[in-house]
């Protein structure tokens, strides 16, 4: 006796094309991309989905295939015949100037049988200090209580010529005292 069984669901590849983590300066961005590939013999439609399981919320996130994109949590819809592939599929995060980790899930799902599934993880972490060259700040402006020295002291005076930091609203920005 023969058995024949016939498998009709939708098959699938799905991974990341690039590495899944980015150490990336907070003025920059993280760009992750993916390759999905139809594996079955049917035509096929897949939802694609970014969650957002951690991230500054001034972040800004961006899910892209096809020349088509959405904003997080929006799910994206791509359709591939057989064998065929879509490399266009991007994620992009962008801090906006505020450091920070984020950590995304990117779900993959294939319409006609909803149990075919997959995901991949992604991160992105804030390196570095950012200066900010065109904004001028005036010294009597700036609360002593905010310096700190290069090596991370608060100082309790304040200070004379030279490179220090301040620290507003959780942020620390380069202030170089020439006089």
């Amino acid at each position: 006796m023969n058995i024949f069984i016939l498998l009709l669901f939708s098959q699938f590849e799905f991974y990341c094309l690039t590495d899944t983590i980015e150490n990336i300066r907070s003025d920059s961005f993280a760009r992750f991309k993916f390759f999905l590939k139809n594996t079955s013999s049917q035509r096929e439609v897949y939802e694609l989905k970014a969650i957002i399981y951690q991230s500054p919320h001034n972040w800004y996130h961006l899910l892209c295939a096809k020349a088509r994109c959405v904003e997080p949590p929006l799910p994206l819809f791509d359709t591939l015949n057989p064998n065929e592939v879509d490399s266009t599929i991007t994620f992009s995060c962008y801090p906006e100037g505020i450091s920070g980790n984020a950590i995304i899930c990117l779900k993959v799902k294939a319409l006609s049988d909803t149990t075919l599934r997959d995901s991949q993880f992604v991160y992105v972490s804030t390196v570095g200090i950012n200066e900010f060259n065109k904004q001028k700040i005036k010294y009597q402006l700036i609360s002593k209580e905010n310096y700190y020295s290069i090596f991370g002291s608060l100082l309790k005076k304040t200070p004379k010529k030279g490179i220090y930091f301040i620290k507003e609203e959780n942020k620390f920005y380069k202030v170089i005292i020439l006089k």
